[in-house]
C-alpha cells in the first residue's frame, strides 16, 4: 500500500510538471521560429532625438546631431535584447551604423550632416533587424552658411590679345572653416 501511495504521488507530480510546460526559462524570453534557436523579430520602430528632445530636424552646419533609436520587439510586443541592428542612410553620416539592442530592446546610432554637403535636404535613415526594416526621415536644414572667403585661379597667366588662346578662371567660395560652398553664385567681370 505504501508503494502504491508513493507511485501515485510521483505520477501526480509528473502530471503537474507536464501540464505547466516544464520548460524552465525565464519571463520575458523571446519567441523563436519552430525548430530554431534564433529569436523571431516581429517589428522595428524608429524615433529621433536632438539634444535629448524628440525631433526630426538637424542643422546642416555640421555640429548638430540626431540620435536615431530602433526598438525591436517580438510577436508579443516584448523588447528583444541582443538583436543585431544595421542602420543606413541615403545622405549624411552615421556614426557606428551597426549596433545590438540593449535590455530595453533599443539600439542607437548618431546621424551627422557630415562635412561634404551643407545643402538643405532630407535623409532617410533605415534600420534592419531580423529581416524587418523601418525608416525615418530626418530634415537637414536651417543653417545659413555665409561665404567668408574666395580664391580665384586661372589656367594661364597671360592671354594673347589676338584671341588665339583662352584661359579658364576658377573661383572657389569657402565658409569660415574653409569648407567649399556649393551653389553660391559668382559673377566674373572683365575690364577688357
Amino acid at each position: 500500500m505504501m508503494l502504491s501511495a508513493r507511485l501515485l504521488c510521483v505520477i501526480a507530480l509528473l502530471s503537474q510538471l507536464v501540464a505547466c510546460g516544464g520548460g524552465g526559462g525565464t519571463a520575458g524570453t523571446t519567441a523563436t521560429t519552430p525548430g530554431s534557436t534564433t529569436p523571431t523579430v516581429a517589428g522595428v520602430s524608429l524615433g529621433s532625438k536632438v539634444n535629448g528632445i524628440a525631433s526630426t530636424t538637424i542643422k546642416t552646419d555640421g555640429t548638430t546631431t540626431a540620435t536615431i533609436a530602433a526598438t525591436v520587439v517580438d510577436s508579443s510586443n516584448r523588447a528583444m535584447s541582443g538583436i543585431p541592428v544595421s542602420f543606413s542612410t541615403d545622405t549624411g553620416l552615421l556614426v557606428s551604423p551597426d549596433a545590438a539592442t540593449s535590455a530595453t530592446g533599443e539600439a542607437t546610432v548618431i546621424l551627422k550632416n557630415g562635412t561634404a554637403n551643407f545643402s538643405n535636404r532630407t535623409a532617410t535613415v533605415t534600420a534592419t533587424a531580423g529581416g524587418k526594416t523601418s525608416t525615418i526621415t530626418i530634415t537637414l536644414s536651417g543653417s545659413t552658411l555665409t561665404p567668408s572667403g574666395l580664391s580665384v585661379g586661372t589656367s594661364r597667366v597671360t592671354i594673347p590679345t589676338d584671341g588665339s588662346a583662352s584661359a579658364t578662371v576658377t573661383a572657389t567660395v569657402v565658409d569660415a572653416s574653409l569648407n567649399a560652398l556649393a551653389g553660391v553664385a559668382v559673377t566674373f567681370i572683365s575690364n577688357n
